[in-house]
């Protein structure tokens, strides 16, 4: 047996939050009798008896079998709760040191990675092939807009190589005794003319290469000159690279070394948790063992219960067995008897048909004759009450001729009394008319 209170916490751990909501709004009785019905149907206990459970004022009592189904049904949901419950601590547990260590690991990894990125680079470009390679961007930038006039000036010295080969070769042809000088000596005073012409030419582009050049050569020092003050600021940018991936090793350094204790002490927390947990579950283990040594107790007294249970069930089958042959006997007795008495009872309607005809013959004749006097009986008395119509007529005749007569003489007395009161009336006023006019005369 249980109390209301230890019934209601036992069993309804045994429905859905939907269902002990729905359960709650009840009141404790009809709460557990809805609650203890329902599990016996899902249950399907097997009683002797229909009656499984009574509930009392303060105690619910139980029977033997069902309240063992209840109490294994109680522990292996308490079982499989307990079992769900670990396994997710466990989970958690384990879920949160692989995302400590991953997150360790890809950090670590990150950080191998940049620093061998970083070296590669700073291996593969050497110092001088950087300081090279901005010298020669920075040179070309500045001999760009100077790209013309070189042209023109290499244009110009291609033309004069030309032309000296040309007076190199009139030379030969004019040199004494050739040919040229007897076919062409009219000639010769245009050709000298065009030769200083020349030679004019030729001083003034030397002049402007001269000067070209002079530029060429002052551009050129200043290309040296920016040059050298990159290659300065190159230095000055290597030297605070170098300390700034100083500084940043260091920094990596002192972070994967804060990483590592950190990760360190998780790790001697989860330790501690894990003994912690593991203390638990050998109490609750222990629970369990002793738990389960209990239940094994039971069951086995159980198995004795069925057992004894077995052999009165086999009793009371062969009683019933008994009692069946038994009912089947008096069944035959009493259809006998029935077919005797259904016999007996068609004789007895039979003779009370035949009965009730030639009464009702005889109650028809009665009829007949009761009619036939009733008639002659209805017709003497509408007769007597015409005559009695007829008098009762002739006195209220008479009685409303004597009351027309009693009004005619009262009326005509009240009219002899109406006339007296007038004419005392107009006597009175006459007098006391008479009586003013006398009044009036004494006061005159």
């Amino acid at each position: 047996r249980w109390s209301h209170k230890e019934c209601w916490e036992n069993i309804s751990i045994m429905f859905k939050v939907q269902q002990r909501a729905q359960f709650k709004q009840m009141q404790v009785e009809e709460r557990i009798k809805l609650a203890l019905s329902t599990l016996s149907k899902d249950m399907k206990w097997q009683v002797a008896s229909n009656v499984s459970f009574a509930i009392g004022k303060t105690k619910v009592f139980f029977k033997q079998a069902p309240f063992e189904a209840l109490e294994s049904e109680r522990i292996r949901i308490l079982n499989e709760a307990a079992t769900r419950l670990q396994s997710g601590w466990k989970r958690y547990l384990f879920r949160r040191i692989f995302r400590m260590i991953y997150n360790t690991i890809a950090f670590l990894q990150a950080a191998i990675r940049r620093y061998l990125a970083r070296k590669k680079l700073w291996d593969n470009m050497a110092p001088e092939t950087r300081r090279r390679s901005l010298l020669f961007k920075v040179h070309f930038k500045d001999l760009a807009p100077m790209e013309p006039s070189l042209s023109t000036i290499k244009d110009t010295g291609n033309e004069e190589e030309e032309e000296e080969d040309g007076l190199s070769d009139v030379s030969e042809v004019w040199a004494p005794g050739g040919d040229g000088e007897k076919a062409e000596s009219a000639r010769s005073s245009k050709a000298a003319l065009e030769v200083m012409e020349l030679r004019n030419e030729k001083e003034e582009l030397e002049r402007q290469i001269a000067e070209e050049h002079a530029k060429a050569t002052a551009s050129a020092m200043a290309v040296e000159k920016e040059k050298k003050k990159l290659s300065e600021e190159m230095q000055k940018m290597e030297q605070h690279y170098q300390a700034e991936q100083a500084a940043a090793k260091t920094e990596h350094d002192q972070e994967i070394r804060r990483m590592t204790v950190r990760f360190n002490n998780e790790k001697e927390e989860e330790v501690a948790k894990r003994d912690q947990v593991e203390k638990e579950l050998q109490v609750v283990r222990r629970d369990v063992d002793v738990r389960k040594a209990e239940f094994e107790q039971q069951m086995s007294l159980l198995q004795l219960r069925e057992q004894e249970a077995k052999s009165r069930v086999d009793e009371l089958q062969r009683e019933i067995k008994r009692l069946r042959d038994e009912i089947a006997a008096q069944a035959e007795r009493h259809a006998i008897a029935i077919s005797e008495l259904h016999a007996a009872h068609v004789q007895a309607l039979a003779h009370a048909a035949d009965q009730h005809e030639a009464q009702r013959q005889t109650y028809l004749k009665q009829i007949d004759e009761m009619r036939e006097s009733m008639d002659e009986e209805h017709s003497k008395q509408q007769e007597t009450s015409r005559n009695q119509e007829q008098e009762h007529a002739q006195r209220f005749r008479s009685e409303v001729q004597q009351i027309r007569d009693r009004e005619t003489q009262q009326r005509v007395r009240h009219e002899e009394e109406l006339g007296n009161l007038r004419q005392k009336e107009i006597d009175r006023g006459r007098k006391w008319q008479g009586g003013l006019s006398e009044g009036e005369r004494n006061e005159r």
